[in-house]
């Protein structure tokens, strides 16, 4: 039965967080396969022009400032 107890377990906060951060990573993925097709010259792009890290620092931000397990002082 699928709304029985014994089939119920909670999410640690570790599993949260790595949903979130591999949210990001994907992300930040198709951003760089994106940025690779549209590079012109490949063998001199360095990584700082295909890789963009605002996708997980947007991830965490979300988790850490309106998850699960974030509080709200009123």
């Amino acid at each position: 039965d699928i709304d029985h107890l014994g089939n119920r377990r909670v999410r640690a906060v570790g599993e949260l967080l790595q949903n979130q951060v591999r949210i990001g990573l994907l992300r930040m993925e198709r951003i760089a396969r994106e940025r690779m097709t549209t590079t012109p010259d490949l063998a001199t792009a360095m990584a700082k022009d295909l890789i963009n890290v605002r996708p997980i620092s947007a991830a965490l931000r979300e988790f850490f400032g309106s998850g699960q397990l974030s509080q709200f002082m009123d």
